[in-house]
């Protein structure tokens, strides 16, 4: 009833018959695990007076198909409806005061498409991991991506990153479905698109300056890549173990003065390769076992060449 202003935590945890619930309008606080484990609750409606959703209210709540929060929420814990294996909706009220998505928030959840809300800085750690997004728009109030944030979505075929996204985990996007990134942010995080094996096109805005390790690895069907001239820097193993990867263009003006460990090994297809006149060292195993390459051209700007090199490249 509405009299009840508090509750305690565990409330009608693992209660496996619980269909619906109606919370007091007089709640502020949804305690830790309140409902978790609730199997065939499919039927919760958020008061207005509640301003806080502590961990795992709502975990393994699988038969919850969708569910609306409150504009006067200001703070959610890590994830509230985590394992909800059915919910396919989640709103967040017009004039939502969050500034971030907490972490495994809908991890393993069904939701097919969620809008931001503006209020929003900041996504952390597996947010939408496993989700079935079909699409997502990341507007310019987002600044942070959290680690594996988007990774292992099925469903997720084309991804922009706006260049108002300045911090980056690592694998963001790793073992997606995605086809198509539109890449605009200035530092490409570490293993970005790692395991995405349908990644068949990556286009770098201008104002790309660093690109992580490991952020193109195992991209199956990658072909070409063309790295603009702003770029800096190219981690380890960075387009290393791509096996249709044939073509690598550097543009023109580029001052990347190094390539590192592993950054294009291990391609069997990568051939008449050109590194750039601004790259002065070349560390080991660049262009180890990339047993298609017939042509290397290595300019007299490089100084240091580490073990390796071009081990095993048995057509060069």
């Amino acid at each position: 009833p509405n009299t009840v202003t508090s509750v305690g935590q565990y409330l009608v945890k693992s209660c496996t018959n619980l269909e619906s619930l109606t919370l007091s309008n007089q709640m502020t606080e949804i305690p830790y695990e309140m409902a978790s484990g609730c199997s065939k609750l499919n039927n919760v409606t958020i008061p207005s007076s509640v301003t806080t959703i502590r961990a795992y209210a709502f975990r393994y709540c699988s038969g919850l198909t969708g569910i609306v929060i409150p504009n006067s929420v200001t703070t959610m814990e890590n994830s509230v409806f985590e394992y909800c294996s059915a919910l396919a909706s989640a709103t967040f009220e017009d004039g939502c005061q969050l500034t971030a998505i907490p972490a495994w928030t809908f991890n393993r959840t069904a939701l097919t498409s969620f809008d931001i809300p503006s209020s929003v800085t900041h996504i952390y750690e597996n947010a939408f991991c496993t989700t079935k997004l079909a699409s997502i728009t990341f507007p310019s109030n987002v600044t942070s991506l959290g680690n594996g944030s988007f990774s292992s979505i099925s469903t997720l075929t084309e991804v922009t990153l706006p260049a108002t996204i300045t911090s980056m985990g690592n694998s963001v996007f790793a073992n997606s479905a995605v086809q198509t990134a539109n890449i605009f942010c200035p530092n490409v995080g570490i293993s970005l698109f790692n395991g995405c094996k349908q990644l068949e096109t990556v286009n770098f805005g201008d104002g790309v300056k660093t690109i992580g390790t490991a952020a193109f690895r195992y991209c199956d069907k990658l072909a070409t890549v063309n790295i603009p001239a702003s770029v800096t820097s190219i981690g380890n193993h960075a387009f290393a173990n791509n096996p249709v990867l044939t073509t690598v263009n550097f543009a023109e003006g580029i001052n990347l003065t190094t390539l590192q460990d592993g950054t294009f090994g291990w391609n069997a297809k990568l051939d008449n390769f050109t590194i750039p006149a601004s790259v002065t060292t070349l560390q080991n195993s660049v262009f180890e076992s990339c047993t298609g390459m017939t042509s290397l051209v290595i300019p007299n700007t490089v100084t240091s060449v580490g073990q390796y090199l071009v081990k095993s490249c048995t057509n060069l």
